[in-house]
């Protein structure tokens, strides 16, 4: 997140961020199709046809690189601290989501993994505020 912020900080350029996005797949995509044929290829049983190859064509484009696009589009209206912590809300808005779409429920430790998740972005997100509200308070006044 970091680095994307620095590469996206104060441009609005279509050209650039559609070429850093093709660069993250270009460079990307021999790693995964390496490990995939070193570790996991004896893991499984593929079967291509037409399903299989739609399946793969509609998680690349939609699922990973158009979500990828818009990620590095909008990345320089935030900090890489809230960018990490709206991401880290995933799990949880896929639990909703899965919820809705075929009645999946989480278990009890789900919940309480949904609840310290939600209570640390609280707590992140507002522990600034708070330690500057303490600075400010009467009694811990610096004195010369």
């Amino acid at each position: 997140m970091a680095y994307l912020h620095l590469f996206t900080k104060g441009t609005n350029d279509f050209a650039y961020t559609t070429q850093l996005t093709a660069g993250q797949f270009i460079s990307g995509l021999p790693i995964i199709i390496i490990y995939f044929l070193l570790f996991e290829l004896n893991n499984y049983y593929l079967i291509i046809n037409t399903d299989f190859v739609v399946a793969v064509l509609f998680n690349a484009i939609m699922a990973s690189f158009l979500v990828s696009f818009i990620q590095i589009s909008v990345q320089k209206h935030t900090t890489p601290v809230n960018a990490v912590l709206i991401f880290s809300l995933e799990p949880i808005f896929a639990s909703v989501i899965a919820y809705f779409a075929i009645g999946e429920v989480l278990t009890k430790n789900g919940y309480i993994g949904a609840g310290v998740m939600l209570f640390a972005i609280f707590v992140s997100d507002t522990l600034e505020v708070v330690v500057k509200k303490i600075k400010n308070f009467p009694l811990f006044i610096k004195k010369n």
